[in-house]
């Protein structure tokens, strides 16, 4: 009928009002608590990256050291704190405060819980901060949730338990040495090997080769050195 036509519109109005309502409830409620949610999820925590002075991690899992590493910067350089001459890889670097500037979480899980253990927040597998000489920010990520593919994550100084994918555990779940910047050993061609010297301990090998002329393979034009290999005795 026509009344229950209009009694549906009306009805239909109705829920979508309730629904703007709730949404603009939940928005200022994020808004006063902080809590920034965009495409990427709830933003945690933010620094400005060019502000970012310094960073450290520690790793607290199975195969790693379990140290803390420190890391500052000096003029346009990245250091490392306990070894001044340390060759940190500059570009590993910078990518590790492009993923400290901004830190975002999937959803907020529990407000203030009383049992961080429950969450592997109570000895966090791992733990970084990052600083801006203002301000110090330290995340702490606990257990994995394999369900969700997931951490538990939470901010040092908020009491609040959040989920989050596995941006931090990548970027640092790894030892000093995979700071380093490692220098490039150049590229050697088999065919110009000459002299190779093996020593173990006490007993050494020495080869030398003696070029004797080229060979040519008529179906690919590919030259190959020949020769003899003779050991030194």
């Amino acid at each position: 009928s026509k009344k229950a036509k209009t009694m549906g519109i009306l009805g239909g109005l109705l829920l979508i009002l309730v629904i703007a309502y709730a949404s603009l409830f939940i928005y200022n409620v994020r808004q006063q608590s902080g809590e920034e949610e965009s495409e990427e999820g709830i933003l945690i925590g933010e620094l400005d990256a060019a502000d970012i002075t310094g960073f450290a991690f520690q790793v607290n899992a199975e195969d790693f050291e379990n140290d803390v590493y420190t890391f500052h910067k000096s003029g346009d350089s990245w250091m490392y704190k306990d070894d001044s001459k340390f060759p940190v890889n500059q570009n590993v670097a910078e990518a590790k405060v492009t993923v400290l500037s901004a830190v975002y979480a999937k959803r907020l899980l529990e407000e203030n819980p009383s049992d961080l253990s429950k969450y592997g927040l109570d000895e966090p597998v791992l733990t970084v901060s990052a600083t801006d000489g203002r301000q110090t920010i330290t995340y702490l990520v606990g257990d994995y949730n394999a369900n969700t593919e997931t951490y538990y994550i939470k901010i040092k100084d908020d009491p609040n338990v959040y989920t989050a994918d596995g941006s931090l555990w990548v970027a640092f779940s790894m030892n000093l040495y995979d700071m380093a910047k490692v220098e490039e050993v150049p590229e050697i061609q088999l065919d110009h090997i000459t002299h190779v010297n093996i020593q173990n301990g006490t007993d050494e090998l020495d080869f030398t080769f003696n070029r004797e002329g080229t060979e040519e393979e008529a179906s690919t034009g590919k030259v190959t050195i020949t020769g003899t290999w003779y050991i030194k005795d």
